[in-house]
């Protein structure tokens, strides 16, 4: 059978692009694994180390407004805490925009596919706000 280098982008990656040429083999859509991965830099998301810290400081923050509750202090706590929940859920919406923006972008969907195989396999919603924001940095 031969190589049908826009069948195997179509199947393999995230799609045909018509500003990227089809690869010319199946040698070419793995040799592109073996570089540094462009879009990744391009349109960064957090570590997970970052974002897991950001989780704790938002646990602290509801925490901290709950137990003030019908007592003095509350509305500062509750003030620190939304303001933190608006920053913690607009990081999460940038990070999934990151990560389409790679899907638009890549000139090498096959890795953009594998990558989207793999989140997909190794990670679970996060059933929490707080924790929900650790899917996007646990996939990288």
């Amino acid at each position: 059978m031969q190589f049908d280098g826009d069948l195997a982008e179509i199947r393999f990656g995230a799609g045909l692009s018509p500003l990227v040429r089809p690869p010319a083999s199946a040698e070419v859509i793995l040799g592109r694994l073996q570089g540094a991965d462009e879009m990744a830099v391009r349109f960064p998301v957090s570590r997970f180390d970052d974002a897991f810290a950001r989780a704790k400081e938002f646990r602290r923050l509801r925490r901290e407004r709950k137990r003030l509750e019908g007592q003095q202090g509350y509305e500062a706590a509750d003030k620190a805490f939304s303001a933190y929940r608006r920053a913690h859920n607009a990081a999460r919406i940038k990070w999934h925009g990151q990560r389409l923006l790679r899907h638009v972008y890549t000139r090498d969907a096959f890795r953009e596919r594998l990558v989207l195989f793999w989140a997909d396999h190794f990670t679970a919603q996060g059933k929490n706000g707080a924790l929900r924001i650790l899917a996007a940095p646990y996939a990288e």
